[in-house]
């Protein structure tokens, strides 16, 4: 049976960055279903604000994927960062809603302290994208969030295109930070059987640490990339795949 990929990136990010993920993903799984769901206040929703609580979040992606009236068969969700902040919310608040969650460089309020979810070396990395424009704001982020700078010139430009096509405002942006990083541990115990958590070691941006605890406090599996960053999905795609797709055979699905 064909099964369902939800797809949801994190901060300021949109279905456009998912890039050689995607196109792997589609090769790997030709009969599968893939959605990209993007955050309010970005990709297609960049024309709307931004909720300040995740919780807000999850509730507009909720109804909106409800809208599409997916084909029966099993769902799997798979988010970074703050997308998985999302899908933990979502999980916990209907454990039913996917049979298996893959979170990927995610913190959580609670597990992690506030030095860990967000290096002040990255904040101090991130502040010139206020100022710069084109594919040089685009570079600064790639020097934040990815470790193959080979990968930074072609990126910059297939990212600037992205956001001029779809620019996510400053406000939306302030709003997106405040909703992630108020998102705490969630008030009931998270029991989705099917969880899976990847991380990269040498992430600049989020502390490893974070998805260690996360992983523990979730009582998942973790693996560990040990070079990329923490765009994981585009640093190293091929190895997420692989990653998943053991997780899956292991799950029997």
């Amino acid at each position: 049976m064909a099964r369902s990929w939800i797809l949801l990136r994190g901060l300021v990010r949109e279905q456009g960055h998912w890039g050689a993920f995607l196109e792997a993903l589609r090769l790997a799984h030709p009969r599968d279903h893939i959605i990209c769901l993007d955050l309010p206040g970005a990709g297609t929703h960049y024309q709307g604000k931004a909720p300040l609580t995740v919780k807000a979040m999850r509730r507009a992606l909720e109804q909106e994927l409800a809208g599409l009236q997916l084909p029966a068969g099993p769902r799997l969700l798979l988010a970074v960062s703050l997308g998985a902040m999302v899908a933990l919310d979502w999980i916990e608040h209907d454990a039913r809603a996917f049979d298996h969650v893959v979170l990927i460089n995610s913190s959580v309020k609670g597990l992690s302290r506030p030095w860990q979810r967000l290096r002040p070396s990255a904040l101090l990395g991130l502040l010139p994208v206020f100022t710069l424009k084109g594919p040089a704001r685009e570079r600064q982020i790639l020097s934040v969030v990815s470790n193959v700078p080979a990968n930074y010139e072609a990126l910059s430009r297939e990212w600037d295109a992205i956001a001029r096509a779809r620019p996510i405002s400053t406000e939306n942006t302030l709003r997106q930070l405040t909703a992630a990083l108020r998102f705490r541990l969630p008030q009931r115990p998270v029991t989705h059987p099917q969880l899976l958590v990847l991380a990269s070691t040498q992430d600049r941006m989020v502390r490893v640490e974070c998805s260690r605890a996360l992983a523990r406090y979730l009582g998942a599996p973790l693996a560990e990339h040990p070079t990329a960053g923490h765009d994981l999905t585009t640093d190293a795609p091929d190895w997420v795949l692989q990653q998943v797709s053991a997780f899956l055979s292991r799950a029997g699905s």
